[in-house]
């Protein structure tokens, strides 16, 4: 559960950050709502083809973007004991 919602935290702030807005981003709930969830290997495809359309538009490499988040997290102090966030 704690994955799911990072995962969305992430994404929400990334749409805002390229723009979206609220009323848009309900219409689209509104419209996926009666969708079946596709195959999470779809899915995920999916995505990494918009996470690299979206890194070449803004002119960055997504692995090093994700390197350097990597870097920031292991130099934050440790507030708990999960492993799972």
């Amino acid at each position: 559960m704690e994955r799911q919602r990072n995962f969305l935290a992430a994404a929400l702030e990334l749409y805002r950050a390229l723009g979206g807005s609220f009323e848009q981003l309900e219409a689209v709930i509104i419209e996926d709502a009666t969708g079946a969830p596709r195959r999470v290997d779809l899915v995920i495809g999916d995505l990494m083809n918009e996470l690299a359309v979206i890194s070449h538009v803004h002119d960055m490499d997504m692995m090093q973007a994700a390197h350097n988040t990597l870097d920031l997290r292991l130099q934050e102090p440790i507030s708990g004991t999960s492993c799972d966030g």
